[in-house]
């Protein structure tokens, strides 16, 4: 096995020209230091954050190397239209959080939180939350489409 502590002090003494520390690079993708300290967890010392510091470089080359061959699949178009789906999508997943966080009062939900569906593996209350907060992000979307339909925006040809 190799000495995994030895080979991040040597990386980490590694200058590049830039002026950034490099600790670790794969082909042409370099991981500065900076990136990696800033990503590490607080409160890691001695033996746990050289641990944690080799898997996360393991993980970071990992997926330097997925990501090179993803890109040599996949038209550049077609990641743009992706890309722009899945900006998209995150998007309208803030603003159901936001909507659900000003919306929902837990206090209001009813139900025993003891008694568990043999299906879905949740209690009442459980059950009963998801169900209130599908509600509200079902009203708020028939509200958004009313509003278009009123003012004159809702057109379907």
């Amino acid at each position: 096995m190799k000495n995994w502590a030895f080979i991040l002090l040597s990386l980490a003494a590694c200058r590049t020209v830039s002026k950034e520390e490099i600790v670790a690079s794969i082909g042409d993708h370099q991981l500065s230091k900076s990136t990696l300290v800033q990503a590490m967890p607080t409160g890691l010392k001695g033996n746990d954050s050289l641990q944690w510091a080799q898997q996360w470089i393991e993980n970071w080359a990992a997926n330097q190397l997925l990501l090179d061959e993803a890109n040599k699949l996949d038209d550049p178009i077609d990641i743009a239209l992706k890309l722009n789906q899945f900006e998209e999508q995150l998007k309208i997943e803030a603003l159901k959080s936001t909507i659900i966080n000003q919306q929902f009062d837990e206090h209001a939900i009813k139900g025993s939180g003891q008694q568990i569906d043999s299906l879905t593996g949740l209690s009442q209350k459980e059950i009963a939350t998801e169900n209130k907060k599908s509600e509200i992000w079902q009203n708020y979307q028939n509200g958004l489409i009313e509003q278009a339909k009123q003012s004159g925006n809702w057109n379907i040809k």
